[in-house]
């Protein structure tokens, strides 16, 4: 595999987009109530939300490559709290699961966090998503506190927040 990170602009919302419709049904059907992940995933990744994110609010996306394939994305960006990255996203297709994508994305968040001066990564897991927690966990995450948060149309955000101390 040739993994290559490219930062992504306004022009590539609709390939993030692209990618989260063929990766999130098969992470989320299972653990939340029919129509979220659709809603979800028209709320999060619309074109206008993407780009508010990458123009005004400081959130980096990174497009995951294998050679001239797109195979993930990752974004990371202001916390809440100042001494916190946001880790707000990192998804890789399925059949690029388990083969160290994951890691090196999360690696690449973790060496913008320790140039920034950043204390934390911080990010939210729905506390159902066990693949998930287990593969934060195993980086070093813990649970700093429990969030659920009404993102309307009779749907709630059910997570952890966990935290990851910047070395």
């Amino acid at each position: 595999m040739n993994l290559i990170f490219t930062p992504a602009t306004p022009k590539e919302t609709a390939l993030i987009g692209d990618l989260a419709q063929r990766i999130w049904p098969g992470t989320f059907s299972a653990i939340l109530p029919p129509g979220q992940v659709q809603f979800m995933l028209e709320w999060m990744y619309n074109s206008n939300r993407l780009t508010e994110e990458m123009t005004h609010l400081q959130v980096h996306y990174d497009l995951l490559f294998d050679g001239d394939n797109p195979i993930g994305y990752v974004s990371y960006g202001p916390g809440t709290n100042p001494d916190d990255l946001k880790l707000h996203k990192l998804y890789v297709l399925p059949e690029y699961q388990r083969h160290g994508v994951g890691h090196r994305a999360f690696v690449r968040v973790m060496d913008f966090a320790q140039s920034a001066g950043n204390r934390f990564i911080i990010l939210q897991v729905n506390r159902h998503n066990e693949k998930a927690i287990a593969a934060y966990r195993k980086y070093g995450f813990r649970i700093r506190e429990e969030a659920v948060t009404d993102i309307g149309n009779g749907f709630v955000m059910d997570d952890y927040i966990l935290e990851y101390p910047v070395r």
